[in-house]
């Protein structure tokens, strides 16, 4: 499911996004016009473990909750960060 505001997902050019593992679903990318672009994920395999993203361009990754508040800044090396993940667990991330 892609969810953007104020356009249809296909509309966007959205980046490419890779993930590390099997198991994950990308729940949602949202774009927000001066705070980066959202990515809510959800583990879906059982496996309480991270999983690598890479998105080119990225420069900043900060995890957050669910309603988009900053928690921790997570190290970006390259294009690449890593999300912790519990069994059947959510997760979202603000890239920049």
């Amino acid at each position: 499911m892609l969810v953007a505001q104020g356009a249809v997902a296909q509309d966007i050019d959205w980046p490419r996004l890779r993930l590390g593992r099997s198991g994950v679903l990308v729940q949602a990318l949202v774009r927000r016009s001066t705070q980066g672009t959202i990515i809510r994920l959800r583990e879906v395999g059982g496996r309480a473990e991270p999983v690598d993203l890479s998105l080119p361009g990225v420069t900043r990754a900060t995890l957050t909750d669910l309603v988009e508040r900053g928690l921790s800044p997570l190290p970006v090396q390259g294009d690449s960060f890593r999300v912790e993940l519990r069994a059947y667990g959510y997760a979202a991330v603000r890239v920049e």
